[in-house]
């Protein structure tokens, strides 16, 4: 049997699909409020990270962080605790970093300087062993374990550390002290040697022009010779230009071993031969260099009795046509330079460098047949001799100074 449709049926019904309705609207509007509370919460978490990685060169950053957040700004914070002398802030705050990132070198480097200034050795010491194995970018824990390393007699590991930071770029002065502390210990420099060989060494022309202004040439020839049977790459352009400084400051020996070793092979020059050479290749220490100057032109050419310069100089004025280094010892010498005429036009000059680089013009004397005598004080160490000409061109040759 059929019930029959009532009104009230009818009302109820549609009460009951508005309520219906009415909470789906509701529950609609409660997921987009949450959806919208969850992007909130998205965007403050973010804002938070990058103002956290913004802390860890600014603590005033960090300072104003809730700790949920902190974790770059920690690096900083303990940092800014240790250099105004609050150890123990410093250290809590280098646990904390850690205890969030305890990976990274940095943070265990930190919490071994807190551990240090608290007076706990022992455990910062097998931090510092274990930041050691971390990596290479924190330089504290890499100067403790080298210092540790010579202190204990261990001058291969010691050796490992400094040229791994060579490698990697580092230049700064403690590297540097540490090196020469290196070198100098018992066996560091068999050990150095051994070291530098293995992996990349484009360092070698830097290191090197180094220690010939920093180390005693003894040590000096033995890398330059050791990394010549190795066939390291050196920039022997590169270090043409620099060896200048390394004469003037009175390390002419170490400049010199350096060249032979790695830029001259089996044709060494003395230091006290004159004479002209053609070359293409760029001059060592002692060799003759021409400066470049307008309207100035140099040649090397052959002639029957050797090899000569000609030169011409178009200039009104005095340009240095030829110059070089010399090592002559203390007394009275003489110039002779050949076919030397027209002295109006032609200039030679003496310096006297010493030790600590002061440059004083020597007096030349004039004598029969273009020869000069002039006289090399005691603290005389390196001597800088130059030819310059105006207006004029020729021929130099035989060279000779007794």
């Amino acid at each position: 049997m059929t019930t029959p449709i009532t009104h009230t049926t009818i009302t109820i019904t549609a009460r009951m699909r508005s309520d219906v309705a009415r909470g789906r609207g509701v529950v609609k509007a409660a997921g987009t409020v949450a959806w919208y509370f969850f992007l909130i919460f998205i965007a403050v978490i973010a804002i938070g990270v990058e103002l956290d990685r913004q802390a860890k060169h600014d603590p005033a950053i960090g300072s104003m962080l809730p700790a949920a957040v902190r974790s770059d700004a920690l690096e900083s914070l303990a940092r800014l605790a240790f250099n105004r002398g609050d150890a123990a802030q410093g250290e809590a705050l280098a646990r904390q970093l850690v205890e969030r990132r305890p990976v990274p070198a940095e943070g265990l480097s930190l919490y071994a300087n807190g551990l240090l200034a608290n007076g706990h050795p022992d455990l910062a010491t097998s931090v510092l062993e274990l930041a050691a194995q971390r990596g290479w970018r924190d330089r504290f824990v890499q100067k403790v374990v080298i210092a540790s390393a010579l202190q204990n007699d261990e001058p291969a590991v010691a050796a490992q550390r400094v040229v791994g930071l060579w490698r990697q770029g580092e230049r700064a002065d403690w590297l540097k002290e540490l090196t020469r502390a290196t070198l100098t210990a018992p066996k560091g420099l068999s050990a150095f040697a051994d070291v530098i060989v293995d992996g990349d060494n484009s360092f070698g022309s830097d290191f090197l022009l180094w220690s010939a202004a920093a180390v005693q040439p003894a040590s000096v020839e033995f890398l330059a010779r050791d990394m010549a049977r190795h066939r390291m790459h050196f920039d022997c352009a590169w270090f043409s230009g620099e060896s200048d400084r390394l004469v003037r400051l009175g390390r002419h020996e170490a400049a010199a071993e350096i060249w032979n070793a790695l830029c001259m092979g089996a044709h060494r020059r003395s230091m006290s031969d004159l004479s002209f050479v053609p070359s293409q290749d760029a001059p060592g220490p002692f060799d003759w260099k021409f400066p470049e100057s307008p309207g100035v032109i140099t040649e090397v050419l052959e002639r029957q009795d050797g090899f000569v310069l000609h030169y011409s100089n178009a200039q009104p004025v005095y340009q240095v046509i030829a110059r070089r280094y010399l090592t002559l010892g203390p007394g009275r010498h003489v110039l002779s330079s050949g076919n030397d005429s027209d002295s109006i036009a032609k200039r030679w000059n003496i310096t006297c460098i010493e030790a600590d680089g002061a440059a004083r013009e020597l007096k030349l004397d004039e004598m029969s047949e273009g020869a000069r005598s002039f006289v090399v004080p005691a603290r005389c160490v390196v001597q800088e001799l130059r030819f310059a000409a105006r207006l004029a061109s020729g021929e130099i040759n035989r060279i000779t100074i007794q």
